[in-house]
Order: structure tokens, then C-alpha cells, then sequence
């Protein structure tokens, strides 16, 4: 997406890089095939950066209070699917239920295991680097003004399309250390392709 001042028509765009951010615990080597590795996708949000002026992309550390929501919905969600589990006949319903299940479970398992590595801590700023001030876009939006012209900043469209082709995964650990880099060639495995230090 792209933002548009609505006094001189300047305009802020999505960053350019095309990437994944994710969590990764363990030793990286150049290389190293990450395909069945125990990568956990980071939430991440678009937000606007006070220093840079432009539009960056911030981790989401989820609050403790809604993580605890999330997992107590979910877990409700389980005990209603289990009970309908044990009335159901048809083959079909019952995987379709027992898949609802495993997912949910899966949901559970990573908002615990983030939350417990990631609080108490700062968000990463992932392709900005800059500690100061930063707002999620959707409320910077709501009274956000353009320090060259003192115009509004508007959402004003999309801008090209989803990728066909695995985005290279960018790695960092639970303390928000960048460890380094995973390309995909020709939709074959994740590899190591850049380690930090190295």
C-alpha cells in the first residue's frame, strides 16, 4: 500500500523489500537446510517511523493480557469441537473437526511459546534500525501530518501484487538479535545463505 499527502500529493510507500521475519533458537551455518528447522513466523506490523519519516515494518509483540484472551477463546473453540466430535458419524466430519482441533492447538502452542521468550523485551524494528518513536500506521493515520508541507497523510492505494516465489527468510532469535538469512532457489529448501559475523 501507498500513503498520499492530501496538500502537495507526496506519497510514502510500503517498503521495498519483500521478506519474512521469523524466530529461529539454535546454531546457524552457511548452508544449513531449514525446511524442517523449528522456524516460528514473527507477527509483524506496518508502522510509521517518526525519524525516518516513511512507512516501516515493526514487530507485533502480542500483550500478555491478549495473548491470555486468545488462548482462552481457543481453548473453548476445542471443548465445542470435541464435544460435536463424539455425535458425528460421517468420516468427513470428523477429520474436518479433528482438524479444527490440531489447528487451534498449534495456535496455542506458538502465542505460549513467543509470549515466554518475548516479554518484558522491546520490539525489533526490522528494516528501519531506528529507536525512536514509532506508531502503528492505522493510528498514525488518524492525525499523522506531513513535516514538509503540514498536509494530511492519507491511505491512498495498493500497489503491485503477491509474490509466486518463497520470500527469503530473514532470522532473528527471542532477544531480537538479527542471526541471519534463508533463500529458497527454484522452490527448493530453505538455505542458509547469510550468517551474521561470518
Amino acid at each position: 500500500m501507498h500513503i498520499k499527502c492530501d496538500k502537495c500529493n507526496a506519497t510514502e510507500n510500503w517498503p521495498s523489500d519483500t521478506r519474512l521475519y521469523c524466530y529461529y533458537e539454535g546454531e546457524l551455518a552457511l548452508g544449513l537446510d531449514l525446511d524442517d528447522a523449528p522456524i516460528i513466523d514473527m507477527m509483524c506490523q506496518t508502522s510509521w517511523c517518526y525519524s525516518c519519516e516513511q512507512i516501516v515494518i515493526t514487530e507485533y509483540l502480542v500483550p500478555k493480557e491478549q495473548i491470555e484472551s486468545v488462548i482462552e477463546s481457543l481453548s473453548s473453540d476445542i471443548e465445542e469441537f470435541e464435544k460435536s466430535l463424539k455425535n458425528v458419524t460421517s468420516r468427513i466430519d470428523k477429520r474436518r473437526l479433528s482438524l479444527r482441533i490440531k489447528y487451534r492447538l498449534r495456535s496455542i502452542e506458538r502465542y505460549k511459546y513467543i509470549s515466554d521468550r518475548t516479554v518484558g523485551r522491546k520490539q525489533i524494528y526490522l528494516n528501519c534500525g531506528t529507536p525512536g518513536k514509532h506508531e502503528p500506521l492505522s493510528e498514525f493515520l488518524k492525525h499523522g501530518v506531513h513535516v514538509g508541507c503540514g498536509g494530511r497523510w492519507k491511505e491512498s492505494g495498493i500497489i503491485g501484487g503477491g509474490s509466486c516465489y518463497r520470500l527469503p527468510l530473514y532470522l532473528y532469535d527471542f532477544n531480537a538479535e538479527f542471526l541471519g538469512v534463508a533463500t529458497s532457489e527454484n522452490e527448493g529448501p530453505y538455505l542458509v545463505t547469510e550468517v551474521k559475523g561470518a
